[in-house]
């Protein structure tokens, strides 16, 4: 429980929603060669998380679903990750229907995983 707080941010919820609200606007920005700033911000948030269940606030995390948004976040990072690469090889000049199917195919999911975490945010209010 010590360590629990030597390594926790002071405010523990706020920090865990500021960095949701984060990772949300660098996937909607879709800035290429953000792949590692996604996943490290992916990887402290999922760390956040474990550390946050085993504190006196584990109700209160439970409550508002932070495995349930890990697990989107989860699928948010890859769709995201794939649509990246995809566009760097549009970017490379190779240039098929079959990519630009797939990238369209990617940006779907990626909307539909952000309006998956959208629902998710507004049910632990």
């Amino acid at each position: 429980m010590v360590v629990a707080y030597l390594f926790w941010p002071r405010n523990r919820l706020a920090e865990l929603d500021r960095l949701d609200l984060a990772l949300d606007q660098q996937i909607r920005s879709g800035e290429p060669g953000s792949a590692a700033e996604l996943t490290a911000g992916y990887l402290r948030l999922a760390r956040l998380v474990e550390v946050a269940l085993r504190s006196q606030q584990a109700a209160l995390v439970r409550r508002q679903r932070w495995r349930q948004r890990l697990l989107i976040w989860e699928t948010l990072l890859h769709h995201a990750l794939e649509l990246e690469r995809h566009r760097s090889l549009e970017q490379s000049g190779l240039r098929s229907p079959l990519l630009a199917a797939a990238m369209a195919d990617e940006q779907q999911r990626v909307h539909k995983a952000l309006q998956s975490m959208q629902l998710c945010r507004e049910a632990c209010r």
